[in-house]
């Protein structure tokens, strides 16, 4: 009895040993999980960034050219300078809110509002005017100006943009001869629909 009591605690030890030793295994591999997940997150914020960041630059680019076009053809008008230059300062302001929008990410506390969709639209859409000009890309938008969506309008604004940019990427892929985009924007039932 003595001897079976022995065996006992010390199976008792070894077993609480052996699951400190797990215990302490599971909380090496969580913490290596949280980092691997954290460093996903990273790189997929990181294309995100790259992805909502290239078509700005590549527009500002365009900007430029104009610019310099004009300029060299002496065609450079005041108006002309001044429309290029607010272009490029909200495409630098847009690439500003984007760095913003993703620092902020993974915060919770952001807050849903009423936003007019034709107004998102509009903001997206003169982001990536330059580039639609350039490839000769058409754009008819059909939407009610009073028309509303309640969400995040900034974010709203750059899955348009996400979504126009494939549009004259697929045009310039497919070589599409007189490519139109048509841009829909309306109420069904109680909800803001966008085709």
């Amino acid at each position: 009895l003595i001897q079976k009591k022995l065996q006992l605690e010390e199976l008792n030890r070894t077993l609480r040993q052996r699951v400190k030793t797990e215990v302490a295994k599971n909380r090496e591999k969580d913490i290596i999980l949280i980092q691997q997940n954290r460093q996903a997150a990273l790189g997929e914020t990181l294309e995100h960034i790259v992805h909502q960041w290239k078509q700005p630059i590549n527009t500002i680019g365009i900007l430029v050219q104009y610019l310099e076009a004009y300029y060299t053809e002496g065609l450079l008008t005041n108006d002309i300078f001044r429309e290029t230059v607010e272009k490029t300062m909200n495409l630098l302001e847009h690439m500003s809110q984007t760095a913003n929008i993703f620092r902020d990410y993974y915060k919770p506390e952001k807050v849903k509002k009423i936003f007019k969709i034709k107004e998102s639209v509009d903001e997206a859409l003169s982001f990536i005017e330059p580039a639609f000009r350039y490839q000769r890309i058409t754009v008819e938008i059909d939407a009610d100006p009073d028309l509303a969506g309640h969400g995040y309008p900034r974010e709203f604004a750059q899955v348009l943009l996400i979504i126009l940019t494939n549009a004259r990427d697929a045009f310039k892929e497919r070589q599409t001869e007189k490519p139109c985009l048509a841009i829909k924007a309306f109420a069904k039932g109680r909800r803001a629909v966008v085709t």
